[in-house]
């Protein structure tokens, strides 16, 4: 995606994301969401956010898709993926349950 876009933030608390690092038009910051946080170190408009596999894990989903929001642009686009919790009963996928998994949706 960094080829096709002039700047990515990237938010992400695991050690993974470090593969990105270095590439020049990614900024990325290795904390778990803060708005606070985040509101002062952007300094270009965000026209997207993505969220991959990340509201299953937040306690207060509402709240924080309220603050991830409140830095988009005013017709920016929030795109949300989330595991579907029909297809992992129906695959038998129990392997998609995770101890760190606060909802499940469909």
């Amino acid at each position: 995606m960094s080829q096709y876009v002039g700047h990515i933030y990237s938010i992400d608390p695991s050690p993974i994301s470090n593969c990105i690092k270095d590439i020049k038009n990614v900024e990325y910051v290795q904390t778990f969401f803060n708005y606070d946080l985040m509101a002062s170190k952007i300094n270009k408009p965000i026209k997207l956010i993505v969220c991959r596999h990340v509201i299953e894990h937040i306690d207060k989903p509402r709240e924080v898709l309220r603050d991830i929001v409140r830095l988009l642009e005013e017709d920016g686009i929030l795109y949300i993926e989330v595991p579907d919790m029909q297809e992992i009963i129906e695959h038998i996928r129990f392997c998609d349950i995770y101890h760190d998994h606060c909802g499940y949706y469909q």
